[in-house]
């Protein structure tokens, strides 16, 4: 036996190739060297007890043939009783066989190639299969019953493998088949023999077909899927077509129908334009006109007979409104609104309802407030005062226009705020007006509730206390006396008459008595920063005012362009805040106007706008600044802050403003 370092070598050697034992076998039969050491070591494999196994054979062929010999797998006794292969080479000395070197095959090596399960999934395995259809590598998907212990153990039937595509590998067969496999389930089958020597082998590769075929039904149920929903799609798009031009049809012979019923006031609902909506639009205005038509054939002989009746103006127009009332519909009565601070706050509402409700209607509820005055979902209240132990009436002006964002109800009740920037230029106004509703509220002791829904309208709502007695009536104003045409002044006497009317205003601010604005004519002296406003909107004057008055100016308001012009030649003021859109003469004259003058060309002009202009273009005309409504407090300091000259009062120019502001009588 080997030892020493030699020993170690042939260790090494079965370790690293995965043998499972190097046997030395003298020319005699007996072996001497053993790795294992199992029961064969020792003993003459050709004469004893293990001479009728495939070791035996092998070396009685190896000393024969005097070459490389190898053996297939047989039960080995001296292995335990397991399947065991051997291969064998002679060792020669001048032609004669000395000894035999044979190594016992491991099953191991070719499990570990076998086992290799890239592109196997599920159920796919690959095996080897002898001559005898014995197995010569474990079953992946019957490891204990189909192995190659068992399958040696046992017979070809329970433990073998005797398929077709066995049979046809062995035969020396290549091919690709679907078959039953070893355990009654049909697979995909792919055979091939392998030869080695004098041995036969077959080896396959199968795959349950069922798992082969589910990438295929996979498709084919995503092909399904697709094409319902295609077909899905197609006819809702049939469907919705069918609809588009089935349904204004039914809606124009809906129409038509009632109309021949008399339903008269029947209508088409618009839905979209196209053919189909002019068609509706076309419809509808035959329709009104037959309506026009059928009202006035129905209603001229009574309205004549009621203009030949009726001598009293009053009883006149209640019957003329119970039979136009119908044809407006609308329900008909009189709500008379002073003009005192409860009055405002309902023009305001109103007039807000009005300018920014195109379509829809307008809707003013007065009644007794409820018990229960908890604020509904999503409305605010402004101005709240205390009305806990008070009978309440509730004053509430709903509209169907285009309603506020919930984000931006709390901003509208400040000054120079509307709910969207572009609101302004599209409806114009200044921004002040539920400002200035807010602060009567608060001084009524009432109080303002807002209720709004983008896009489908808003309710304004006035609670005022002690509103249960009588209403009182409105105040009357003094008669105005009639109008006497004066002389013209002779140029001698105008200065007397324009020193007289100067003191006879002194105590009256301008316009304190016709728009209710009080500005600082009277208070002017030389050396003064003035600020003239030219602004036919009384509300957002005042508002002007009281900012220029904290940025140090004394004002002057003119409503009209006329009254701006002579107020600009008579104080010579530090700067001009010009509404662009003016009654009478409008901004673009006023501009022409100052710049011609001599006296004025050098004031410094800021021009006001509803919507956006090129200050580029209103520069030509003389302005100096540009502000689109609303405009906030911010803008108009910075603008102010380039009028700082003093006021030159002109007295020989103050008697066209002088006539212009008061009245003649």
């Amino acid at each position: 036996m080997p030892k020493g370092g030699h020993a170690e070598i042939l260790h090494q050697f079965i370790k690293n190739y995965s043998y499972h034992d190097i046997l030395l076998i003298a020319d005699n039969g007996l072996v001497f060297h053993s790795m294992a050491r199992e029961a064969e070591y020792g003993t003459n494999v050709l004469e004893g007890a293990y001479r009728d196994t495939n070791l035996a054979g092998l070396v009685r062929q190896v000393k024969q043939t005097k070459q490389f010999g190898l053996t297939d797998y047989e039960l080995y006794a001296p292995s335990k009783g397991k399947p065991a292969a051997f291969v064998a080479l002679p060792l020669m000395r001048q032609s004669q066989v000395e000894m035999v070197v044979a190594l016992q095959l491991s099953l191991d090596w070719i499990q570990k190639v076998m086992d290799e399960r890239e592109g196997m999934g599920k159920t796919g395995e690959s095996y080897l299969v002898g001559a005898d259809k014995r197995l010569r590598s474990n079953s992946h998907e019957d490891p204990i019953g189909h192995s190659v212990t068992a399958s040696f153990a046992g017979d070809v039937k329970n433990n073998g493998v005797d398929t077709e595509a066995v049979r046809a590998a062995l035969g020396g067969q290549t091919g690709i088949q679907i078959i039953d496999d070893y355990q009654q389930h049909r697979v995909l089958s792919a055979y091939t023999p392998i030869k080695f020597g004098e041995l036969s082998w077959a080896i396959l590769a199968e795959m349950d077909l069922e798992e082969v075929h589910q990438p295929i039904d996979d498709l084919q149920q995503a092909i399904l899927i697709v094409g319902l929903l295609l077909i899905g799609l197609v006819i809702i798009i049939a469907l919705g077509t069918s609809r588009a031009l089935v349904k204004p049809l039914q809606a124009l012979m809906s129409a038509a129908g009632k109309i021949a019923s008399g339903e008269r006031s029947a209508r088409v609902e618009r839905t979209g334009g196209g053919e189909f909506g002019e068609l509706g639009r076309v419809f509808n205005l035959m329709a009104a006109s037959n309506e026009d038509q059928y009202w006035l054939q129905s209603n001229l002989a009574m309205v004549t007979g009621v203009l030949q009746e009726c001598q009293n103006p009053r009883e006149l127009a209640k019957r003329l409104m119970s039979i136009l009332a119908p044809m407006l519909q609308i329900g008909h009565g009189a709500i008379y609104i002073y003009n005192n601070k409860r009055g405002r706050i309902i023009k305001n509402f109103l007039s807000n309802a009005f300018k920014f409700t195109e379509q829809g209607e307008v809707v003013v509820q007065i009644a007794a407030a409820p018990q229960d005055r908890r604020l509904q979902p999503g409305e605010i209240r402004f101005a709240a005062g205390d009305l806990s132990l008070q009978k309440i009436v509730s004053i509430a002006v709903s509209d169907t226009g285009i309603g506020i964002a919930q984000e931006k109800l709390t901003l509208i009740f400040e000054a120079f705020q509307q709910a969207d920037g572009g609101t302004n230029r599209k409806y114009g106004g200044t921004g002040l007006g539920l400002s200035i509703a807010r602060e009567l509220g608060q001084l009524l002791n009432g109080e303002l509730r807002l209720r709004s829904q983008e896009g489908k309208g808003s309710v304004f709502t006035l609670l005022l206390p002690n509103l249960t007695a009588a209403p009182s009536s409105p105040p009357q104003s003094k008669p105005t006396p009639p109008f006497t045409p004066k002389p013209e002044p002779s140029h001698a006497s105008s200065h007397l008459k324009t020193v007289e009317r100067v003191s006879s205003l002194s105590a009256k601010p301008v316009g304190a008595g016709m728009n209710g604005i009080l500005d600082d004519h009277d208070l002017i002296q030389e050396g003064d920063k003035v600020l003239l406003l030219i602004e036919d909107d009384p509300q957002f004057a005042t508002v002007l005012c009281s900012v220029a008055r904290q940025r140090g100016f004394k004002t002057l308001v003119a409503l009209d362009g006329e009254s701006g012009l002579a107020l600009a030649a008579c104080f010579n003021p530090s700067g001009v805040i010009l509404d662009r859109t003016l009654p009478g003469m409008d901004g673009d004259q006023v501009l022409k106007r100052l710049q011609a003058n001599p006296a004025t060309q050098q004031i410094p002009v800021h021009v006001i706008s509803g919507r956006e202009e090129s200050l580029a273009a209103l520069g030509k005309l003389g302005a100096v600044s540009l502000l689109v409504k609303p405009v906030s407090d911010r803008q108009l300091k910075k603008n102010l802050s380039k009028s700082n000259t003093s006021a030159k009062i002109r007295k020989e120019n103050c008697y066209s403003w002088r006539t212009i502001q008061q009245p003649p009588w």
